[in-house]
């Protein structure tokens, strides 16, 4: 899960924030399968700054213990 800071949205503005998974030390998308680890979270605003958490699910069975963030 990362968590990201908004500032400076528009009340009443839909937003699509877009995330991937990542590995640390190849500084590389995390690729599982053939895909990408990535979320999407759509919103909107209802005030001008926020937090958001976005979540990433995957099998991580064969990282072998990778660094990912």
């Amino acid at each position: 899960m990362d968590t990201v800071t908004l500032e400076g949205l528009e009340i009443g503005t839909k937003y699509k924030l877009s995330g991937w998974q990542m590995i640390k030390e190849e500084n590389a998308k995390l690729i599982i399968d053939g895909k990408e680890v990535t979320n999407d979270y759509e919103f909107t605003a209802d005030k001008e700054n926020r937090e958001v958490q976005i979540e990433f699910t995957f099998d991580g069975s064969t990282l072998g213990g990778a660094d990912i963030g």
